[in-house]
C-alpha cells in the first residue's frame, strides 16, 4: 500500500460495478491485525494521527453505500470510529487541531460533519 510501511497487501474481495472495490488488508510479514476481520473501501487518507478508512457494513451492492469512517492507528493496531457516511463522494475538507471536518454529497444533498480525533 502506498505511503505505508505498516501495511503489506490488500486483496480485493468485492468490486461494485461502476463503484468502489472492497479490500481485506493485512499487515507486513503476516503480523496478525484487527484489519483482517473487516472489509475496507479503497479510499484511504493519510494523517499524522493514522489512516482514515472506509469500513464497510455490507458488501451487497443494493445496500451500498453503507460504511463508517474510522481512524486506524498502525502503531497500536487499533481503530476508532469517527462517523457514518452514506455517500461515496466524501472527503476531509480540513483539519484544525484535533478536529476533522468531512464533507459529503450524494447527488441530491450534501453535508458537513465535524469529528474530534
Amino acid at each position: 500500500m502506498d505511503h505505508s510501511n505498516q501495511l503489506r497487501e490488500a486483496k480485493v474481495c468485492q468490486q461494485i460495478i461502476f463503484g468502489p472495490a472492497g479490500f481485506k488488508w493485512r499487515r507486513k510479514v503476516g503480523v496478525p491485525s484487527i484489519l483482517e476481520d473487516f472489509v475496507f473501501g479503497n479510499k484511504v487518507r493519510f494523517l499524522e494521527d493514522g489512516f482514515i478508512l472506509e469500513k464497510w457494513n455490507t458488501q451487497d451492492p443494493k445496500e451500498m453505500p453503507d460504511f463508517e469512517i474510522y481512524l486506524y492507528d498502525p502503531d497500536r493496531d487499533s481503530q476508532r470510529f469517527l462517523t457514518p457516511i452514506k455517500s461515496y463522494d466524501w472527503h476531509v475538507s480540513e483539519k484544525i487541531d484535533k478536529e476533522l471536518y468531512f464533507k459529503w454529497f450524494d447527488r441530491t444533498q450534501g453535508g458537513k460533519v465535524k469529528v474530534a480525533i
